[in-house]
């Protein structure tokens, strides 16, 4: 095959004005429509937006003149797909660079390992080549995801290039989650000091407004969070608690806050080392896979008045729902998330062991918040009292995948919705009544035979008026749902999906 037919170019236009080109005859929509059809065709891939702008001319001029469609770029040295036969490695880079005019650039860079051989320590390494191609662009940068080796981003941050004052950086340590545990980052090794005085540079250091270290060790001097409204941290190594909370007392500006992974055996609390702050922006805080001590003290240390977004996940599988929420019960600003609450989600978690998920949203989405309970005997009781009192203003409840909420009626509840849920499930929702003041029921891809229709009767011969819904819902008949649909006081609803 003829290399010069593999090139990834792409013609230049004659000059004319976009819209010039197509002619009214043909246009059925104007050409700002056809540009977003672009974009959300190529959802952000731009080996996509080239295979676009080849299908004429017209499309052609129409995707080079829209800048955004050029502004998503990640540039995978790992990858040698991504290089088309006679295409030089950085021609696709450079073009997208181009045609982004004055977008705002968001870009990923994967690179490989570097060859420590004498040979390749004599020349300029490969990704020199790439990182050089943007340092001019750096202005317009808004998000930079970097999957490298210490000494790859060292090399960017030390460049001095001008940022753009709203950046966000996620910087992955030496290829990631592929390869995490060949780089062993440690606060007192060379390379993280070097990262560290990059970061700190006051060219980028004012310009990071949301940062986020997953599998690479964050620096240890906590001036590099001052001033940062979002902060991730996923999979970091091992650190005190003291540590990382210090990070958040210092961000008095931080409104997301995420972690992902363990904590050192250090003691939680050591007197002096840090001084308890409330957290009046945070309005975001995600505790995932940390143990539930780390977890408490978090919560009996830091105040955060105006939280509208909670996650917690911990990470030991002896831990009880009960003890998950107590916590809960025993913070001020839990307790008056949880009242704001008016619709849950119980779904089972699938992690291999019994537990459950709860999700939680107000009426109004904006507070919402999940958690993880781990059980070693099912719903006791006591967890399901402790669900109903943490949720005291609770109409809505879906259970995705079977029911394990022990005997115990939630008065508020009026809607319920089955999703997968077996036939037997269904006998125990009616005959605990779970759910006493239930006046709409939602069935959806579960199962209706002979067998557990009188199920479906019991809930429709309660009290007052009665809505049931049937959403996807196999064996089920349609002379059984017309014969629901003209029971007295019930207003029955038969939907199925045309994939269903």
């Amino acid at each position: 095959m003829n290399s010069e037919s593999m090139k990834t170019t792409i013609p230049e236009d004659d000059g004319q004005d976009p819209k010039s080109f197509l002619k009214p005859k043909n246009l059925r929509f104007p050409a700002e429509i056809v540009q977003g059809i672009f974009l959300l065709s190529a959802g952000g891939d731009m080996r996509t937006a080239v295979r676009i702008s080849h299908v004429c001319g017209a499309w052609r001029t129409l995707a080079r003149s829209c800048s955004p469609l050029w502004a998503t770029i990640t540039k995978d040295e790992t990858n040698k797909s991504n290089n088309h036969e006679g295409t030089n490695k950085l021609d696709l880079l450079t073009m997208c660079l181009e045609l982004s005019a004055n977008a705002d650039l968001d870009i990923r860079l994967i690179f490989g390992s570097s060859c420590r051989c004498d040979r390749c320590l004599a020349e300029d390494p490969p990704y020199k080549e790439t990182l050089d191609l943007l340092l001019p662009y750096t202005s317009r940068i808004t998000s930079l995801e970097v999957e490298s080796e210490p000494e790859q981003l060292i090399y960017f941050l030390t460049r001095n290039p001008v940022w753009s004052p709203n950046l966000k950086l996620w910087i992955w340590q030496g290829n990631g989650r592929r390869d995490s545990s060949r780089f062993p980052w440690d606060s007192s090794v060379k390379p993280q000091l070097e990262l560290a005085r990059g970061l700190y540079r006051p060219q980028i250091s004012t310009a990071i407004r949301k940062i986020g270290f997953a599998y690479a060790a964050p620096p240890a001097e906590s001036s590099i969070w001052e001033g940062k409204d979002e902060i991730h941290l996923d999979q970091v190594p091992a650190r005190s608690l003291v540590a990382y909370m210090d990070i958040m007392g210092r961000s008095p500006s931080l409104r997301i806050f995420r972690f992902r992974g363990k904590l050192s055996e250090e003691r939680y609390a050591t007197p002096g080392l840090f001084i308890p702050r409330p957290m009046e922006n945070l309005q975001h805080l995600e505790l995932l896979d940390m143990t539930l001590q780390g977890i408490i003290h978090i919560f009996e240390t830091i105040s955060f008045p105006n939280l509208q977004h909670l996650g917690v996940r911990p990470d030991l599988p002896e831990v009880e729902g009960e003890t998950i929420l107590s916590m809960m019960r025993r913070n001020p600003r839990s307790i008056a998330m949880c009242e704001a609450i008016t619709s849950l989600t119980s779904t089972r978690s699938g992690l291999g062991r019994s537990g459950e998920i709860i999700s939680a949203t107000s009426a109004d989405g904006k507070v919402t918040l999940f958690i993880s309970i781990v059980l070693h005997n099912g719903f006791s009781d006591n967890i399901t009292n402790g669900l109903y009192q943490l949720f005291p203003n609770v109409q809505e409840v879906s259970f995705q995948y079977g029911i394990c909420w022990k005997e115990t009626a939630a008065p508020h509840v009026e809607k319920v919705t089955l999703l997968s849920t077996p036939a037997i499930n269904l006998k125990a929702l009616i005959r605990d009544k779970l759910f006493p003041n239930v006046t709409q029921l939602v069935i959806q891809r579960g199962s209706i035979s002979e067998y557990n229709a009188p199920i479906v009767d019991a809930f429709l011969s309660g009290s007052g008026e009665r809505t049931l819904v049937f959403r996807d819902v196999y064996q089920v008949s349609e002379s059984y749902a017309r014969e629901k649909s003209n029971q007295i006081g019930t207003t029955f609803i038969w939907e199925k999906s045309e994939k269903s």
